[in-house]
């Protein structure tokens, strides 16, 4: 008997989860790499050197409603070869039919870093860089009204600064 006041309350708050998890719509969201900024620092030992990546993705919402993101996971790959992991717990709201950007820093060591001088190498034996293909992909960390949802989500760089 006591439930019954509260069934309108409860009865609403349920159908409006329901429609906002309808609105957010993952096809709706796209991702593009502005650019990717390398860093090196070698090191004798080697195994001392840090090379690191800045990069900036851009959020786009084509959707009806605003979506938080909560931060990613990443990968940076050359040519389909695992370089770098990262990761951002920077929060960035996105608004509908809009764009965020979000600032990825990465770092390379163990076996990406011999992966990343790997793909240097290849390229010092003559391979053109122009034919290089660079991406970034990992999960993309979404708050909603249920939590938090990862979406996967893969985009190619435009632009690679020299240092």
């Amino acid at each position: 008997m006591r439930l019954r006041p509260l069934f309108p309350l409860i009865l609403l708050l349920s159908l409006a989860c329901r429609s906002s998890l309808q609105d957010l719509d993952p096809r709706k969201l796209s991702y593009e790499v502005d650019e990717i900024r390398p860093r090196f620092s070698f090191a004798i030992p080697p195994s001392a050197s840090i090379v690191e990546a800045e990069a900036t993705l851009r959020v786009r919402n084509e959707n009806d409603i605003r979506v938080r993101l909560e931060g990613i996971d990443f990968e940076l790959l050359i040519n389909d070869r695992r370089v770098m992991r990262g990761n951002s717990t920077e929060k960035i709201d996105v608004p509908a039919l809009g764009t965020g950007l979000l600032q990825l820093r990465a770092r390379a060591s163990g076996d990406e870093l011999r992966g990343l001088i790997g793909e240097i190498a290849d390229r010092m034996r003559g391979r053109d860089d122009s034919g290089n293909r660079y991406t970034i992909r990992g999960n993309a960390h979404y708050r909603t009204i249920i939590g938090v949802i990862d979406i996967p989500f893969s985009a190619d760089a435009k632009q690679v600064m020299r240092q």
